[in-house]
């Protein structure tokens, strides 16, 4: 029987117009009815994914960062972290500079950046049609790393570097893989909407790196939280799409990828469901949640 389901959020549980259907939303309040753990576990910072959480009320627990925190609602405190430290932080930044290289950090309420490029520019303006909790909250800074320092933040959860040269991106790969004690998480290819004057749109393609704390990844997130409830790994059932679902996907008890998913996830997914604009969330809950015996 199925105690814990893990839900991406992004081309997951979320429409492309990052919304839950009505549809789906009954479904999770069936799930939860029948005393489901449902859990949003996303790349996504604290505040956007608590939103989604409260405005569906789904969830007593949100892993948020790519599983660099797991947040307990109802008591509002981490109850499982694994920040960034700030020299291991330097060492990454400092590596991004020398080689000229984009990138932005993320804390869990915020991104911070030197300029806007990539998919920060899609969120940038994408902003500006959504109410204030479910915004990007971006921060524009000159100097990223003694920002950091000066207001103190300890909640770094992952650095994200993105780049449409594949030879400068391999480069620059390479050297960070000779970092010790953190993750990465690697997508080979990315295609995303860049809007720019008048509303026009076009898409670009883009290589794209998350450098997290070494157990910084939502299968490391869910494991402890599993073991605060004591739930076996049978017992667990986790939905994505993207590079940071796969751990989660393969180690579940029962891995769901979405129709729309990368193909190395569908590879290794115990079932494929429908895609996210078509309730392939509650589909798969429906299957193994409700439906099961």
């Amino acid at each position: 029987m199925i105690k814990l389901v893990n839900l991406d959020l992004d081309g997951t549980l979320l429409t492309d117009t990052s919304e839950v259907t009505d549809y789906t939303k009954g479904v999770l309040k069936k799930a939860v009815d029948k005393e489901v753990n449902i859990v949003l576990a996303t790349g996504r910072p604290k505040g956007f994914t608590l939103s989604i959480a409260n405005e569906n009320n789904i969830s007593k627990y949100i892993i948020f960062g790519n599983g660099s925190a797991v947040y307990d609602v109802k008591n509002d405190k981490n109850i499982y972290e694994s920040f960034l430290k700030l020299e291991k932080l330097k060492e990454i930044i400092e590596l991004c500079e020398q080689n000229s290289i984009f990138y932005y950090v993320h804390t869990d309420q915020l991104v911070i950046t030197k300029n806007i490029k990539y998919n920060l520019l899609y969120y940038y303006k994408t902003n500006q049609n959504k109410p204030y909790e479910k915004r990007t909250k971006i921060r524009i800074v000159s100097d990223i790393l003694e920002y950091i320092k000066r207001e103190n933040i300890k909640d770094v959860s992952k650095v994200t570097i993105c780049e449409s040269n594949e030879k400068i991106f391999l480069n620059i790969l390479e050297k960070i893989k000779e970092i010790e004690n953190v993750d990465l998480t690697f997508t080979d290819s990315i295609s995303t909407k860049k809007i720019i004057e008048k509303q026009r749109e076009y898409n670009i393609d883009y290589k794209y790196l998350e450098i997290s704390n070494t157990g910084s990844n939502k299968w490391d997130a869910i494991k402890a939280l599993a073991e605060k409830l004591g739930i076996s790994d049978k017992e667990i059932m986790s939905i994505g799409d993207n590079q940071n679902d796969y751990e989660m996907i393969k180690k579940s008890g029962i891995g769901v990828a979405m129709k729309n998913s990368m193909d190395n996830v569908l590879e290794i997914a115990d079932y494929i469901t429908d895609d996210n604009n078509n309730n392939g969330v509650a589909k798969a809950i429906e299957k193994f949640v409700l439906d099961s015996k």
